[in-house]
């Protein structure tokens, strides 16, 4: 899921690379922060924001829809 500025969303495919030992695993309840960007997971949902933009996304088992933050 990709988020532009203006809080266009849309959905491509890829991988992130980088070493799968070194990935971040956060459960519920849990706020992990990297590279600019912040993954908050609450029981239900998952919202992952741009640190500076405070634009981002919400993440649920149903749908993913941009935010501001």
């Amino acid at each position: 899921v990709v988020v532009q500025g203006e809080g266009e969303l849309y959905f491509i495919e890829g991988t992130i690379p980088g070493d799968g030992a070194n990935d971040a695993v956060v459960g519920a309840g849990q706020t992990y922060q990297a590279n600019g960007w912040t993954v908050k997971t609450e029981e239900l949902r998952t919202l992952i924001w741009n640190d500076y933009s405070r634009h981002g996304m919400r993440v649920n088992p149903v749908e993913a829809a941009p935010i501001w933050i």
